[in-house]
């Protein structure tokens, strides 16, 4: 398409509707940086059961999530998933506190399949007797 243009004699205000292409895309841009970098607000928990994972919002961005499946009173944590722009910030552990204490309320038993999951159980031994059969 681009070959069949006349680049010497461009349609009228070609140059002009490219130049405000060119800029929208720089401001659109610029305001893309800025909401990558979201505010320290306080993170929102969610157990999305329709899509079986629970879910850590930060802003409104999704920060982190964990893929699980239950069966009677099991609770199998099979993958733990930090976006793109949220990876070491401590959303994780933030996530696997929630999903220990949603766990307990709904007197859940845990299976962490999740490696991340068990290093947390390994580093927080205050939440095995959560997971009995992983002590």
């Amino acid at each position: 398409m681009y070959r069949l243009l006349d680049t010497e004699h461009p349609p009228v205000y070609a140059k002009e509707r490219y130049s405000s292409f060119a800029e929208e895309l720089d401001k659109r841009s610029a305001a893309i940086a800025e909401q990558d970098a979201p505010s320290a607000g306080r993170p929102v928990f969610a157990d999305s059961r329709f899509s079986s994972r629970f879910e850590l919002f930060l802003d409104g961005w999704l920060a982190a999530f964990v893929k699980y499946s239950m069966s009677g009173d099991r609770l199998r944590l099979i993958e733990l998933i930090e976006k793109i722009g949220f990876e070491g910030r401590g959303f994780d552990r933030v996530l696997l506190r929630r999903i220990m204490v949603d766990a307990h309320k709904r007197r859940l038993s845990i299976v962490p399949d999740c490696p991340a999951a068990a290093a947390f159980l390994f580093e927080n031994p205050q939440y095995t007797a959560f997971a009995p059969r992983w002590r």
